[in-house]
């Protein structure tokens, strides 16, 4: 099988830009990312 790389710039945001995500919510769906990409092998580029 060959080799791919695939990059993906992902961006968020809420209507009108309000701030909804606090410190601690922010944190935990980043970690929920994170953890979600290490099980399915995907790796942040450089």
């Amino acid at each position: 099988m060959g080799y791919l790389k695939i990059w993906v710039h992902a961006v968020w945001t809420t209507k009108y830009r309000n701030k909804v995500l606090t410190k601690d919510i922010r944190r935990l769906v980043f970690e929920h990312i994170r953890e979600n990409a290490r099980q399915k092998n995907i790796y942040r580029g450089q």
